[in-house]
């Protein structure tokens, strides 16, 4: 069964990708493993673990994200897009029209 580790910038964001996949996976099992931020069952831990995208560079830059690579067989990683310019990640496709929920296909 494929695996999915998931490194976003907050629990909602998590959500979401792990609904994305599911979707895109049909009937196919496929193991998804919360990463940053930290989750458990209740998600208590928001409040102490919090994610923003400071969060999700500083996990990409650690031994727990190399370990990550070692048992997982896909990585989503999330920014928001109002910081992703600072990372040399384009929001234009590549005939250089700006991305946009609504050109969007999947």
């Amino acid at each position: 069964m494929p695996s999915f580790a998931l490194v976003t910038e907050g629990i909602t964001d998590q959500i979401v990708i792990e609904n994305i996949l599911l979707g895109f996976a049909g009937t196919v099992e496929i193991d998804i493993n919360p990463l940053q931020p930290l989750r458990d069952e209740t998600d208590l831990n928001r409040t102490v673990s919090p994610g923003n995208w400071h969060k999700v560079l500083e996990y990409c830059s650690s031994d727990r994200f190399k370990d990550a690579l070692q048992f997982n067989d896909f990585i989503v990683v999330q920014i928001d897009t109002d910081v992703c310019h600072d990372y040399q990640v384009s929001g234009r496709d590549e005939e250089g029209n700006e991305f946009s929920w609504r050109s969007a296909s999947v």
